[in-house]
């Protein structure tokens, strides 16, 4: 040990070899030392750090198309509040909705649309005589409803006897003039006799009303016809019978009111 207090190792050959250091100069007197800045000791480090550190975000994990998890990835986030997605999936069915009742009204009213064809459905005597096995099978349709309107005209397309709608200013064969309700069990379908007597005057009766004039001045190349339910459909549950008017050959214009003086009508 030195005289100034240095350490020399045991390898150092003499003090002389010492270089000299730019530091023994300095003086720390106690005016340097109070202007100096304290640093945080490291119980204040630690206790610094956890308010430093960001939360971990949730994340979710990603799959390939064929269902493979392949890692994870932020949480997705949608933009705009819940309020205003609410919002806009109201605004979008409501349009939707809108648009929906558009085209059926559109497609259930092709035809004339008169206001004053809409009679009250009536409810047909209940049958007695019911259908045996060699009863021929009733005329039906496909594509009539019991929303379908009075005024309405139409063709049917053979064999498959689908309803074809029309405006009534096109050529057509069949024009609804109203509908009726049957009556009786699922379990037994009416007669033919039921049919051909019950139902069919009814439809002419209608038709007369329709035209707006008695069966004098029917023209003669219009009759009442009718559409019933097939045996399935009763059994099921389907009563409505369609009185309709049949031109033959087809004719163009409505016949709502056409029996009337001065009130030909085209649709």
């Amino acid at each position: 040990m030195s005289k100034d207090g240095d350490r020399t190792g045991p390898d150092s050959p003499t003090e002389s070899s010492r270089e000299p250091d730019e530091f023994d100069s300095l003086v720390l007197d106690d005016n340097f030392i109070a202007g100096g800045i304290p640093e945080a000791s490291l119980a204040d480090h630690q206790r610094a750090l956890p308010l430093r550190r960001p939360a971990p975000r949730p994340s979710v994990e990603r799959t390939d198309p064929f269902g493979t998890p392949t890692g994870t990835s932020r949480a997705w986030t949608p933009r705009g509040g819940s309020r205003e997605m609410r919002s806009t999936g109201f605004l979008l069915g409501t349009a939707a909705l809108v648009v929906l009742l558009v085209v059926m009204t559109g497609f259930m009213h092709i035809g004339p649309g008169l206001g004053g064809a809409v009679s009250p459905v009536s409810v047909l005597p209940t049958p007695t005589e019911f259908a045996g096995t060699g009863d021929p099978a009733q005329p039906s349709v496909v594509g009539l409803s019991a929303m379908t309107s009075p005024g309405t005209c139409f063709d049917v397309r053979m064999p498959s006897r689908f309803v074809s709608l029309q405006p009534c200013s096109r050529s057509h064969e069949y024009e609804l003039t109203s509908l009726e309700l049957a009556s009786g069990r699922s379990d037994s379908y009416p007669a033919g006799s039921y049919f051909s007597s019950v139902v069919q005057n009814q439809c002419v009766r209608e038709l007369q009303a329709y035209l707006g004039s008695p069966s004098a001045n029917q023209p003669s190349t219009v009759q009442a016809a009718y559409f019933a339910p097939t045996k399935a459909s009763w059994t099921a549950g389907d009563r409505t019978v369609y009185c309709v008017a049949h031109s033959s050959p087809a004719a163009t214009g409505s016949l709502y009111r056409s029996g009337a003086l001065g009130s030909g009508q085209t649709g």
